[in-house]
């Protein structure tokens, strides 16, 4: 996976940065982005820099993939990019419980598995909602 792939998947994963937001922060035009993440383009290195800026991760996020696709088995690879699907999905909650006390971490972690277990369909249900 090129670099604009992998913003592309950043941006779906933020829920906040688009498009047109890298263009304003980055002062790459709109259009040159939207191309660039149709043909997975190569990207020059002072823009990569800005664009994973905006993200506030460093450029090597972005280019890790490119690693992984061409040096790894298939099984390591499909593995490997789970792993980063699931670090991008849960960064921001992976972030908080890093701030954490060892005790609270525990509770959180407790708390976590113990809605997994009792609850397997919690994920659907309108439980904070009331609904």
């Amino acid at each position: 996976m090129g670099f604009w792939k992998k913003v592309d998947e950043e941006i779906k994963f933020s829920g906040t940065i688009t498009r047109k937001t890298i263009a304003a922060e980055t002062g790459i035009n709109i259009q040159t982005i939207n191309r660039a993440i149709e043909r997975d383009s190569k990207i020059y290195v002072e823009e990569a820099f800005k664009v994973a800026k905006v993200f506030g991760k460093p450029v090597e996020y972005f280019l890790e993939g490119q690693f992984i696709e061409n040096s790894l088995s298939d099984k390591t690879k499909d593995e490997t990019n789970s792993q980063l699907y699931l670090y991008s999905k849960h960064q921001k909650l992976i972030s908080a419980c890093e701030s954490l006390s060892e005790n609270d971490y525990r509770a959180v972690n407790l708390l976590a598995s113990t809605l997994a277990q009792k609850i397997p369909s919690y994920a659907n249900t309108n439980y904070f909602t009331g609904k």
